[in-house]
C-alpha cells in the first residue's frame, strides 16, 4: 500500500514538474515575443527620428535648390 502511494505522489510530482516546464516556455515565449515587438517598435521610431537629423535633412533639402537660399 505505500508502495502505491509513494509511486502516485512519484506521479504527481512528474506532472507538476512537466506543467511547470511547459508554463516556463510559454512565460519565455510570450518574453521573446515582447522583446521582439519593443525592438521592431524602436526600429520604427528611430527610422523616424532619424529622418530629422540634420544629414537627412541637408540631402533632402539641397542647398542648390532654386528656393532654397541658404549657404550651409
Amino acid at each position: 500500500m505505500a508502495y502505491i502511494q509513494l509511486s502516485v505522489i512519484s506521479y504527481q510530482l512528474s506532472v507538476i514538474s512537466y506543467q511547470s516546464s511547459v508554463i516556463s516556455h510559454q512565460l519565455s515565449r510570450e518574453a521573446q515575443l515582447f522583446v521582439g515587438w519593443v525592438s521592431a517598435l524602436r526600429n520604427i521610431i528611430g527610422r523616424w527620428v532619424s529622418c530629422f537629423n540634420p544629414t537627412y535633412v541637408h540631402l533632402i533639402f539641397n542647398s542648390t535648390h532654386p528656393l532654397i537660399s541658404y549657404q550651409i
